[in-house]
Order: structure tokens, then C-alpha cells, then sequence
């Protein structure tokens, strides 16, 4: 009995391997990204910090020059109740 030998030329390579295409971009690619979009948040939040900072720094200024004025406005609102509040007792006194 004769042996059967391969085809002249071989036989065809047998495809073992799944042949699929790539799905993404690279994984450097989106470490990249993640990379860069963390860093861009990380410097919103330090300029929010920043605001932040200033508008208690301008609100401390402000409470500080304005601490007088409105300790004048009540001194004047205080006399303004005194007086008014004497001659009320003025005129009780009148009548009696």
C-alpha cells in the first residue's frame, strides 16, 4: 500500500489564532488621556482654590473698613432712640 505524501508546495498554513480586529486605541493612548484630563482638573480646582482664597481675603478687607461705618450707624441709631425716647418721658412729665 502506497503512503499519501503532502501536496508539492506543502500543505496551507493552518490559521490558529482569532483574527479580530482591534478594538481602541492603544492602551498608552488612553493613559495619556486619562493622564491629561486629570491634570487639567487637577489645575480647575487649584484656580477654584484660588478664587476661593481671594473672595475671603476681599471679605475680610471689607468687614475690617467697613467695621467703623456700622458702628457709627448704630451709635447714631442709639441716639437717635434715646432722644426720641426722652421726649416721650418729656411730654409724660409735661402732662402730669
Amino acid at each position: 500500500m502506497a503512503q499519501d505524501l503532502p501536496p508539492i508546495g506543502g500543505y496551507e498554513p493552518v490559521q490558529w489564532k482569532r483574527n479580530l480586529p482591534s478594538r481602541g486605541f492603544r492602551p498608552i493612548v488612553y493613559f495619556i488621556g486619562l493622564v491629561s484630563l486629570s491634570a487639567y482638573g487637577f489645575y480647575r480646582v487649584s484656580l477654584g482654590i484660588h478664587e476661593r482664597r481671594e473672595l475671603r481675603r476681599e471679605q475680610r478687607w471689607m468687614e475690617w473698613y467697613l467695621t467703623p461705618l456700622l458702628q457709627a450707624e448704630i451709635e447714631r441709631d442709639s441716639l437717635r432712640r434715646t432722644i426720641a425716647y426722652n421726649k416721650r418721658v418729656n411730654e409724660v412729665m409735661k402732662g402730669s
